[in-house]
């Protein structure tokens, strides 16, 4: 039985988180319930992740626009510009219209069993528990990357 798991990412400005998504995508034991998107340009961070989910065959994997910008010390991070370029053809990937912190809640609420893997800022995480007070009940584990190299 395959464990649930949505991904709040930054994907986009390095190879880091995509390479996380491709460990995910290729991981039997785990199943992508939706990917979230926050810091910067969210848009082009989601356009990025749904190609790559694209190119993997996942067309049904929720891909949701998170924040753009932190909650407190806003401006602190420069972001890189987000990278849309470079990718093979295929079909224009499809972007949810969802909020990222209501994708987190909902996913939340109707999943049993959801891991959340958070790898980019928590602001979309913050977002979502301001929703709902009991996402900490309702999520059977949260796993961070947490750090800044400068």
């Amino acid at each position: 039985m395959s464990r649930p798991v949505l991904l709040d990412t930054d994907l986009g400005s390095d190879v880091d988180d995509a390479i996380a998504l491709a460990l995910l995508m290729a991981c039997p034991e785990l199943r992508l319930v939706a990917v979230t998107t926050v810091a910067a340009d969210v848009r082009g961070r989601a356009w990025a992740t749904a190609r790559l989910l694209g190119l993997a065959g996942l067309h049904a994997v929720d891909v949701c626009a998170g924040a753009r910008d932190a909650l407190v010390r806003k401006g602190r991070f420069v972001w890189r510009e987000i990278e849309t370029e470079g990718y093979p053809p295929g079909p224009e990937p499809t972007l949810s219209s969802e909020p990222a912190a209501e994708r987190i809640v909902r996913a939340a609420r109707e999943t049993p069993g959801l891991e959340l893997v958070a790898i980019g800022p928590l602001t979309n995480l913050a977002h979502a528990l301001a929703l709902d007070p009991k996402l900490p009940q309702r999520v059977a584990r949260l796993h961070v990357m947490g750090g800044h190299i400068r």
